[in-house]
């Protein structure tokens, strides 16, 4: 794995930080083999980094980055994530120039930016 990462260009850093969230991944399942595991210890092992060890959302991400590289792309693994992650995240909505508010002047003064 260590070799991969080198050979796709990431630093030094982000290999050393997938190495030790897959060393994680890995020793949270009891040592089984990767190939033996699938989206439900994927969901298991990232749902006890909130729960139990309430880490942080971006670390998170990080350690579910470092798990789908272990795996083959467009893997079952892959797709099932993906989808929950997806579905997880908050719809963006993007509204159209003319239904912005204009604000008073002195909320213009506090330092908040206005759109026209």
């Amino acid at each position: 794995m260590r070799r991969i990462i080198r050979l796709k260009h990431y630093s030094l850093r982000t290999g050393k930080a997938y190495l030790h969230w897959v060393k994680r991944y890995i020793l949270f399942h009891g040592k089984r083999h990767p190939q033996s595991m699938g989206a439900n210890e994927v969901t298991a092992f990232l749902s006890s980094l909130a729960v139990d060890r309430h880490c942080a959302p971006e670390t998170q991400n990080q350690a579910l980055n470092a798990i789908l590289f272990l795996y083959p792309p467009g893997g079952k693994v892959l797709a099932f994530v993906l989808v929950r992650v997806a579905v997880l995240r908050d719809p963006c909505v993007l509204l159209p120039a003319s239904s912005f508010i204009q604000l008073p002047d002195a909320l213009r003064l506090s330092g908040l930016r206005v759109t026209r």
